[in-house]
């Protein structure tokens, strides 16, 4: 199927299933969203959360764009395009309104963070409005990145406390990193 009109099944760029020893792959899968990356980042035996996103229609792009900011942009794009959402455990959730055209309501999108929401919501704003002679290629949202330092530095504490990581087994092991606040 066509890159610019298909449906696009992408996973976020933080996602826990993710291997974050691969961070340069899940850079390159993050701004192309292509999917044959996916198996090769993936912990093995982890499920990942998978959300499907329509390209909006005309009427669905007109709201889009009428959203005040980037944030309510992405927001919009979210509401409007993604149709489905497989959850790692086992919770789906469908669009009220597949389509393509109308918003889901407030009460469907309680069912995300804010995180998914902005960096999948980009996803299917880049998607929507890519013109179709270009590569696909979808920049990330602040907060995107921000999710995923967060997860590289509680990975570092991790393996920090797990034993040092100096030849020198003799010397005292460094404290752990502190727990990433999370949102």
């Amino acid at each position: 199927m066509d890159q610019h009109t298909g449906p696009l099944r992408v996973i976020r760029s933080y996602d826990p299933a993710l291997d974050l020893d691969k961070v340069r792959d899940i850079a390159e899968y993050a701004s192309t969203r292509d999917p044959a990356l996916i198996p090769n980042l993936l912990t093995t035996g982890a499920r990942p959360t998978w959300f499907h996103v329509l390209k909006a229609t005309r009427k669905g792009c007109r709201y889009i764009r009428s959203g005040t900011d980037a944030g309510d942009c992405y927001e919009r794009a979210f509401a409007v395009c993604v149709q489905r959402v497989e959850g790692a455990g086992g919770d789906t959730f469908t669009h009220p309104e597949p389509t393509g055209a109308r918003a889901a309501p407030d009460a469907w999108l309680e069912n995300f963070d804010e995180m998914d929401i902005q960096e999948v919501g980009s996803v299917a704003l880049n998607h929507s409005f890519l013109a179709r002679d270009l590569p696909r290629f979808f920049p990330r949202p602040d907060t995107s990145e921000s999710a995923l330092i967060a997860l590289l530095y509680h990975r570092a504490g991790q393996t920090t406390a797990s034993g040092p990581d100096s030849p020198d087994s003799s010397s005292e092991p460094a404290d752990p990193l502190p727990d990433t606040p999370q949102p």
